[in-house]
């Protein structure tokens, strides 16, 4: 399965569980993150990728110290997806192959 199935699995699943509201409070913090465009512009200046851990890092900035686990993980896939809209498109930093790999290590967590 494509990172983008993943994606949108997860997040079908996400809203059903915690409901659209949860999911688009995520969203907005994830969109106007602070964090998400400091990654975006040392990834642009290092001409590298972002990776899993980076990602999990801005979700769990934005999910507070006792967040749970999966609303970390949406977090996490927000800020990649956003990321890889924003530059990856543009640059190709990272291949697709490398993304699916991002991702399932997004799905697990670390």
């Amino acid at each position: 399965m494509e990172y983008k199935e993943q994606i949108i699995n997860y997040r079908n699943n996400f809203i059903r569980d915690y409901g659209s509201i949860k999911y688009n409070e995520i969203f907005e913090k994830i969109s106007y993150s602070k964090h998400l465009q400091r990654g975006i512009r040392i990834s642009k200046s290092k001409n590298s990728p972002l990776l899993a851990g980076d990602f999990l890092q801005i979700g769990a900035a934005h999910s507070g110290i006792f967040g749970k686990k999966s609303t970390r993980i949406m977090g996490a896939l927000l800020a990649f997806e956003l990321w890889n809209e924003e530059l990856n498109s543009e640059y190709e930093l990272a291949s697709s192959g490398e993304l699916n790999t991002e991702i399932r290590k997004c799905l697990r967590g670390y």
